[in-house]
């Protein structure tokens, strides 16, 4: 290796650099990037900076003439080079060259310490090809086959476009938006002198060792070892990486499928970091997406590391050493137990498998309604409405993304995938009912996990019959049964409203019951609206439970004339019964609370009978009694029973529902 001193400056002198195909995008988040520029502003112009190694890898020349950089290569001897290591470093210092040098263009000004900003533009930025305004070489970006490499040349370097169609935001391009726009919130604030100071910081008096490392030297090892250090790289990034390493080991007839597999391992991270970014502010992490994907397409394996696979709870230390230490590896291409085929079929499941796993974390995203249909999203909604209140009760529970990706990737059977969601929402229900009771069921989850993994079982349906005939026989048992019995009597005395927090799964109930009642109706409920009764789009919006008969009642309001012949106590279960409960955004409810019933049902656009088809159900009432309660209470119960096959006694209705003890049965 050769190493020596450089400044910015020395280094971009005649040189090309580009980000190959086996790095990660720009990982820098606020943190990172705030660093940096204190780092920059804070060292005192009189002395150097040092900011580490730059290590850097020759392109070869078959390389660079298959490149549209060739002529600026060929013609005016610059050479050209991969960056190995730092670049997450020298990225963020051409940003913030680039935004010097639009900072300075905005302000008019054409000279930065006695230098044309046309001839900074061309030795940093890029260099026009002879007179052309739009033909041009970036003299630092990304590789061709990046999706970064168009974002990068429109959106940091301000370059003409000739490719726009290609440009996507992921989370990589959101990274480089942001730290772009960071520098230049600060830059703006700066005179013009300290910008030029500034500038002669960043291109004279930043230092680099750069090294260029020997043609011998491994480089997908030397990527590895290297990206050790800074931000670690995520399983997913060193999993390319390796991916891109075994395609050059193969021998003989394989060897000729090489650059294919490239291009093919190349195309299928752009894609996953295409959707993985998709939601630029709610971007997925990288690792959720390969461990759910791992779990899914290496479901026979039966162990990991010295960890019982079965479990399916992987730390991302034990998803780096399967992937990496035991399935990628030389070891198992010399030996032949890793084909150019197998890579290839891994490549297509994650290809497949990143769609999925969007939709599974954005339902409500209609630009991949093609993708899947309502009907499916709607059940994802509801599954995932259960999520945050699972790991509480049960943390080595089946995470239901991972299950739904495993069954999603055997069928694209709309019919077969609606039938196996029902099966899984009836299984995450029975859980969640159960566990507002504290009463863990282990043994379930247990069954339904061998169920979907680890039979030999590969007919989807028959999964899915097998699910339901384990429910089926787990709601038969004596011990089911008692804990119903105990479940009612909870509720009978507790009722579904308590210490100001649902006890039970209410809201969810509620929100399936209103859309249970809009499909007996066979009114067309949007996606929106659905997705509204179980999260807040707004926090104003936020779905919250309205006791109709008011917890509070005011002396104002005629409520005392139909309920003051029960007790307190009573009063207190007819409040909190499921019955007596809807579901209403939080700026209606704070509107609504403690109004008459006359009032919730009329008062302005905020009325009953301007809401959901729940509300305006109850809204047909001409009173609110004990009576509607209950009748309200009961069509809630027959649904929960048919809706989820719970089997809740008939003679225990009246406890289920809260009224245990205010009403006969």
């Amino acid at each position: 290796m050769q190493s020596q001193l450089l400044s910015l400056s020395e280094i971009f002198n005649n040189t090309l650099f580009r980000i190959p195909d086996y790095q990660r995008g720009y990982a820098w988040s606020k943190k990172e990037y705030f660093d940096f520029w204190e780092d920059i502003t804070r060292f005192s112009p009189n002395i150097q900076y040092y900011m580490g190694v730059i290590t850097t890898d020759k392109i070869p020349n078959k390389k660079i003439n298959q490149s549209p950089d060739y002529w600026l290569v060929e013609s005016t001897g610059y050479t050209p080079f991969y960056i190995v290591d730092g670049q997450q470093r020298l990225t963020s210092l051409v940003i913030l060259l680039s935004a010097i040098i639009h900072t300075a263009e905005d302000r008019n000004l054409t000279v930065i310490n006695f230098t044309k900003l046309s001839s900074i533009k061309e030795l940093f930025i890029a260099k026009p090809k002879g007179d052309s305004t739009i033909d041009y070489t970036a003299l630092f970006n990304y590789s061709n086959n990046n999706s970064s490499k168009e974002f990068f040349e429109k959106n940091i370097l301000l370059l003409p476009s000739t490719d726009e169609d290609k440009i996507v935001m992921n989370k990589y391009n959101q990274n480089l938006l942001d730290v772009y726009h960071y520098f230049l919130t600060k830059i703006e604030i700066l005179s013009n002198a300290d910008l030029c100071a500034l500038y002669s910081k960043v291109t004279t008096k930043v230092v680099f060792n750069v090294y260029e490392i020997n043609q011998d030297v491994n480089i997908f090892v030397t990527f590895e070892t290297m990206n050790n250090r800074g931000k670690g790289l995520s399983t997913l990034e060193l999993l390319k990486n390796r991916l891109i390493y075994i395609s050059t080991l193969f021998t003989g007839n394989s060897k000729r499928n090489a650059p294919k597999l490239r291009e093919e391992i190349n195309g299928c991270w752009k894609k996953i970091y295409n959707y993985l970014g998709k939601n630029p502010r709610n971007m997925l992490p990288d690792d959720s997406f390969l461990m759910a994907h791992t779990v899914s397409y290496f479901s026979k394996e039966k162990r990991i590391g010295n960890h019982n696979y079965n479990q399916r709870f992987i730390d991302n230390g034990r998803l780096s050493q399967f992937l990496l230490d035991q399935k990628f590896t030389d070891k198992n291409v010399q030996s032949g137990n890793l084909s150019p085929d197998d890579i290839f079929r891994y490549i297509s499941s994650l290809n497949s498998s990143i769609q999925i796993w969007y939709v599974l974390n954005f339902p409500l995203d209609e630009r991949i309604a093609h993708i899947i249909s309502k009907n499916i999203r709607i059940y994802l909604i509801k599954l995932a409405s259960l999520e945050p209140r699972i790991p509480r009760y049960h943390p080595n529970m089946l995470d239901w993304k991972n299950e739904v990706l495993f069954y999603f990737l055997k069928t694209p059977s709309e019919v077969s995938r609606l039938n196996f969601l029902k099966q899984l929402d009836r299984y995450y229900f029975i859980q969640e009912f159960f566990a507002s009771a504290y009463i863990p069921l282990f043994s379930l989850g247990h069954e339904i996990e061998s169920v979907i993994h680890d039979s030999n079982e590969d007919d989807p349906d028959k999964i899915t019959q097998q699910i339901k005939m384990t429910i089926d026989k787990f709601v038969q048992t004596e011990q089911y049964k008692e804990n119903i019995s105990a479940i009612c009597k909870e509720l009978s005395i507790t009722g579904f409203y308590k210490s100001g927090r649902a006890a039970f799964p209410t809201k969810h109930v509620l929100a399936c019951y209103a859309i249970y009642l809009a499909k007996k109706s066979k009114e067309q409920m949007s996606l929106e609206d659905i997705y509204q009764l179980f999260f807040a789009i707004t926090d104003e919006f936020q779905p919250t439970l309205e006791h109709i008969y008011p917890q509070k009642v005011s002396k104002t309001t005629n409520w005392n004339n139909y309920f003051n012949q029960y007790s307190q106590n009573q009063k207190n279960k007819i409040k909190n019964s499921i019955g007596n409960l809807v579901i209403i955004n939080r700026k209606k409810n704070d509107r609504l609370s403690n109004a008459s019933f006359k009032e919730k049902k009329e008062h302005g656009n905020v009325c009953f009978k301007n809401g959901s088809i729940d509300e305006r159900t109850i809204a047909r009432n001409n009173n609110w009694t004990l009576k509607e309660i209950k009748n309200r209470g009961l069509d809630i119960f027959n649904f929960i029973n048919t809706n989820w096959e719970i089997k809740i006694p008939r003679d225990l209705r009246i406890d289920f529902i809260g009224l245990g003890k205010v009403v006969t049965r």
